[in-house]
C-alpha cells in the first residue's frame, strides 16, 4: 500500500498474472527508491514517483508491453533466439540485457547504440 500509485499501476498493468512477494523502499538524503519481487521471478525498480527504473526476470523476460518497439524491433531483427531479461532505463540511454549474454545500449528514442562489456 506504500508503494506510490504509479509504481501499483505499472505492476497491474504489466503483470496481472504475478503476486507481490516484498517490497522494499531505500530512502536518503536526496533520494527514494522502492524494489519490488514478484512470485514469477520478476524484480522491478521504481523511483520515489513510482517510476519504473529497472525490470528484470531472468526466469521468463521482461513484458514485451514493457520493451520500447524499437528496443523489441532490434533484439527481434538480430537476435530472435534471445529474450530480454533485463531492461534498465537511466538518464540518457536503455541498457538491454539478453538470455544468451548480450549487453545493449539504446538512445531514449530506442536508437541501437553499442554493444556494452
Amino acid at each position: 500500500d506504500q508503494l506510490p500509485a504509479a509504481a501499483q499501476t505499472f505492476i497491474k498493468t504489466h503483470f496481472a498474472d504475478a503476486k507481490m512477494v516484498y517490497a522494499t523502499m531505500d530512502s536518503d538524503f536526496t533520494e527514494t527508491d522502492y524494489e519490488v519481487r514478484l512470485d514469477n521471478g520478476a524484480k522491478i525498480e521504481f523511483n520515489g514517483s513510482g517510476n519504473w527504473k529497472e525490470v528484470q526476470n531472468k526466469s521468463l523476460q521482461v513484458p514485451s508491453s514493457v520493451v520500447p518497439e524499437g528496443i523489441a524491433e532490434y533484439v527481434k531483427q538480430y537476435f530472435s533466439d534471445a529474450r530480454i531479461v533485463k531492461l534498465e532505463r537511466k538518464t540518457f540511454r536503455y541498457d538491454v540485457s539478453l538470455s544468451n549474454h548480450i549487453e545493449l545500449e539504446f538512445d531514449l528514442n530506442s536508437k541501437f547504440l553499442r554493444y556494452d562489456d
